[in-house]
């Protein structure tokens, strides 16, 4: 067997490449590819792995955004809303034909039949008790209380509410 192995080692091929090494390669090379594609899999594992990591962490980031992009058109949207209402608001003071004062509603009575909310008028503004409280759309309450800085409305669904009117 030795001497085998040290013929092959002295015998070339016709391509000028020792037997031994013929043999070698070709009792090894099962092994070496073998190896070879468990490291070229891990390493594509691990790009996998780390591209996943990178995906998710931009996707947590543009989550994020997404939520203060969304926050910002809410609000832009509130002001747009509350500009159309202020521009309402205007047009129908202009065609009152009696001084008008614009409020705004600060809070409700608790309760789901809720019939009174507060305004921020009061005597400081020259509100008063028993003034009636309209809207372009209508008539919605009276002032029942005024205090120095504020005033409460009872509304016009209040059961015991009325509104006196003239029919024209």
């Amino acid at each position: 067997m030795a001497q085998l192995l040290l013929l092959s080692v002295q015998i070339t091929r016709n391509q000028n490449v020792r037997l031994i090494h013929v043999w070698a390669a070709t009792a090894f090379s099962p092994f070496e590819r073998a190896c070879h594609g468990i490291v070229e899999d891990t390493v594509q594992g691990w790009k996998s792995i780390h591209e996943l990591w990178a995906d998710q962490q931009e996707n947590q980031k543009l989550g994020s955004q997404l939520v203060v992009a969304r926050a910002r058109i809410q609000e832009l949207s509130e002001k747009a809303a509350e500009a159309e209402r202020l521009r309402a608001l205007l047009d129908f003071k202009s065609q009152l034909s009696y001084q008008s004062l614009a409020a705004e509603v600060i809070a409700s009575s608790p309760g789901v039949g809720s019939t009174v909310v507060s305004i921020n008028r009061g005597e400081d503004s020259g509100i008063t008790s028993d003034l009636p409280v309209v809207t372009p759309e209508g008539v919605v309450g009276k002032i029942v209380a005024v205090y120095p800085h504020t005033a409460q409305v009872l509304l016009i669904t209040d059961p015991l509410c009325g509104v006196g009117c003239m029919l024209g």
